[in-house]
């Protein structure tokens, strides 16, 4: 192996040396894009879920006012 030789390995190794770390970089960004998704998922899942509870909470709510107003027009008491 001459001296010239071993520069242009030298310079290759370099080379893909510096591929694979930006195929690193480019993997751990990918990750990244797929975890935020993921957490983006979540959070409008448990917004749904959320916003069914309070819909559901206000729709006993107001059923309960609606017979409580019955019950007072009809002079009872209501429970």
């Amino acid at each position: 192996m001459t001296a010239l030789d071993a520069e242009d390995w030298v310079e290759d190794l370099k080379s893909s040396k510096a591929h694979i770390e930006e195929l690193d970089a480019q993997i751990k960004e990918a990750k990244w894009q797929h975890d935020l998704k993921i957490l983006k998922y979540e959070k409008e899942h448990l917004q749904t879920e959320i916003a069914d509870v309070l819909d559901t909470k206000q729709g006993v709510i107001s059923v309960r006012i609606k017979r409580t107003r019955e019950a007072l027009a009809k002079g009872e008491h209501a429970s």
